[in-house]
């Protein structure tokens, strides 16, 4: 975990737009949690858009540290559509679009965005 429990300290404030979270929160048991902190301290960054990719199904699977799954059911099921002042904008798996073939190919993700609201 962040020393600094996630609040991106030593980032000045304005520097970037974007906020790309990329096979991190699998492995966060309270993921849900840690979305939370990500999105609230992005927004004292001025971070105008997130971008979270995650495993899917097999990918998922393939490694025993993986600790939550996070699929399209993950996001209302934990009240995660609006987030410090941003909003799920973007629900898609990739590179194929359905999450079916998240359960054959290791690399099929779900992206999520977010853009402040």
């Amino acid at each position: 975990m962040n020393e600094d429990d996630f609040l991106f300290s030593d980032i000045p404030a304005s520097q970037f737009k974007n906020l790309i979270i990329l096979h991190v929160l699998e492995y966060f048991s309270d993921a849900a949690d840690v979305m939370r902190k990500f999105c609230n301290s992005a927004k004292g960054l001025g971070i105008e858009k997130i971008f979270i990719i995650v495993l899917g199904g097999m990918g998922y699977a393939s490694d025993k540290i993986h600790r939550t799954f996070i699929d399209n059911s993950y996001v209302p099921t934990n009240h995660l559509e609006f987030l410090s002042g941003y909003k799920l904008t973007s629900e898609t798996y990739f590179p194929l679009p359905f999450e079916f073939f998240g359960k054959i190919f290791i690399c099929n993700e779900l992206k999520l965005i977010y853009d402040k609201a």
